[in-house]
């Protein structure tokens, strides 16, 4: 309420003073503005609906009016004649009707600020002179740098060095080419990554930007992640494959001495044989498998093999037979 009251009385003080002043200036210059007195409080009508909205903009008709009567009579006291209804009827019409035009104008570009305030991309208008034209509040956040410092100056100016950046030079590859583009580029005066949206215009460049700086980071730290996985992987595929050669020799083994007693007994004992022989034979499947797939993959490390004497490999590749009778001996 208090900044209600507050601002309503900045706004008519506003109007006051600007009709005042315009009043003083007439009468001091009056045998000059007396022929475009209307003109004048016309235009300070317009400015006052364009700085403070449409209600102190027809305040400032109302006191203009009088304050033309009186410039205008200043010379010649005389009564109100018809003529003169009717030129400030005239003069209210009109300069209400421009106030109206004017606050609607105002009040259109103030909802317009608003939304694109309110948006959470940085939104820039920029022309062909590199000049800023608009700057919402997200795109000033980005450059750490207050909004009324950024309009109306060239970013060159506003960001030294700015032009011999992969940044800019997107940028103004998108204007000379007057065509839409999307690019994504590192800011070192801020240190910052933005993805850009940009829009050639007639009068220049629109760009909606958006701050992308913990998406490349998070994107580096997944490339890193799937790095380390890709790694341990390698590890693992060339652990199983040194284990599975590790494994054959002693499963063709297992798999020789059950068959001899699966072949040599009966009952339970042969029942017994027949599954050790079974699981044998699935196990030597999947080890086989295993070294294959390392084999394709590449990740079995002969180095890391380990060496079978001479002597063990007799002693492996025996038959069942044999290995009884030497048992037997």
């Amino acid at each position: 309420m208090a900044n209600a009251v507050s601002s309503a009385i900045r706004s008519y003080g506003l109007a006051t003073l600007l009709v005042l002043g315009m009043f003083a200036v007439s009468l001091v210059l009056r045998p000059i503005s007396e022929p475009f007195s209307f003109m004048l409080f016309f235009l300070v009508a317009l400015v006052v609906a364009r700085l403070a909205g449409l209600a102190p903009g027809l305040f400032a008709t109302a006191i203009g009016a009088w304050a033309v009567h009186i410039v205008v009579a200043w010379s010649e006291p005389k009564l109100f004649e018809f003529s003169d209804v009717l030129r400030l009827a005239g003069f209210i019409i009109v300069s209400g009707v421009g106030c109206w035009v004017v606050a609607s104008l105002r009040s259109t570009k103030q909802r317009m600020s608003r939304i694109l305030d309110a948006i959470s991309e940085g939104f820039v208008v920029v022309d062909r002179d590199w000049r800023c034209i608009y700057v919402n509040r997200k795109a000033a956040e980005f450059v750490r740098r207050p909004r009324q410092e950024l309009i109306g100056k060239p970013i060159l100016s506003l960001f030294p060095g700015i032009g011999d950046t992969p940044l800019f030079l997107e940028v103004r590859g998108a204007m000379s080419r007057r065509a839409s583009a999307r690019i994504e580029a590192y800011h070192p005066g801020v240190d910052k990554w933005f993805e850009a949206s940009l829009i050639p215009t007639a009068d220049g460049l629109t760009a909606f930007i958006r701050d992308i700086t913990e998406h490349r980071q998070d994107q580096e730290q997944l490339q890193k992640t799937m790095a380390d996985l890709s790694r341990s992987n390698a590890e693992l595929e060339k652990f199983a494959a040194i284990v599975a050669h590790d494994l054959v020799q002693p499963v063709a083994a297992m798999s020789n001495w059950a068959t001899l007693i699966r072949d040599a007994t009966s009952g339970k004992i042969r029942d017994f044989a027949s599954r050790i022989c079974d699981r044998a034979a699935q196990m030597a499947e999947l080890l086989k498998g295993q070294l294959a797939q390392s084999s394709v993959n590449g990740n079995r490390d002969t180095s890391t093999e380990p060496t079978v004497a001479p002597a063990e490999r007799a002693e492996a590749a025996k038959s069942p037979e044999q290995e009884a009778s030497g048992t037997a001996r």
